[in-house]
């Protein structure tokens, strides 16, 4: 379903009011917003064999409406082809990636490991070095570790402009002068595949 015109020209005015707007995609934890959903992007059901997975892309495309520079921040593993394509992806589509390997941590005696690759630093360095060159922080997360960053921004006399998926907390809501609830572009970012492990 796609949002009323009135909100595509909104998005589309953003820089008349919040003047110059530089992007940080926390992309690692991006790619989860839509992963329980069942619906796809004109609200049909979603058949057992698809699922909804971001589009750089569109994404791109997206935030290039508003933004004047946008920060691609992403784990790479390099024994995973998925990992090296999107990062490609991101270079192609005029993103300034941050990239660096992903850790596997173990959390058992049984060897079994989970990925860690946390952005956190990298954006807020980034966020704080460029401070000078923009008006307004567009974030791309639901990490509520970036709330006292934000507060950082506003206190400096910047705006910030928080787009984020369900289960944000409102601790980093209310750090936003204009907040976007992700499932209200799902649209303009995201695509339907078919799942690999489907049988």
């Amino acid at each position: 379903m796609q949002p009323p015109e009135n909100f595509i020209n909104e998005i589309k005015n953003l820089e008349q009011k919040f003047g110059k707007i530089f992007v940080f995609v926390d992309y690692g934890n991006v790619t989860k917003w839509f992963k329980d959903d069942i619906r796809d992007l004109e609200e049909n059901r979603l058949l057992p064999s698809e699922k909804l997975v971001i589009n750089i892309g569109k994404l791109a495309e997206f935030l290039d409406l508003f933004g004047r520079e946008k920060f691609f921040y992403y784990g790479l593993d390099v024994k995973k082809i998925g990992s090296i394509v999107t990062i490609k992806k991101a270079w192609k589509y005029k993103f300034n990636v941050v990239s660096k390997n992903i850790q596997w941590i173990k959390i058992n005696q049984a060897g079994d490991k989970i990925p860690k690759c946390n952005f956190d630093v990298e954006i807020s360095i980034d966020i704080v070095k460029e401070k000078e060159k923009y008006d307004t922080v567009c974030l791309l997360s639901n990490d509520n570790d970036f709330s006292p960053l934000l507060e950082y921004v506003k206190n400096h006399n910047k705006k910030v402009i928080l787009i984020s998926g369900k289960n944000t907390r409102r601790s980093l809501k209310e750090k936003a002068n204009y907040s976007i609830n992700a499932q209200t572009i799902k649209s303009f970012i995201c695509s339907v595949k078919q799942k690999k492990d489907f049988t």
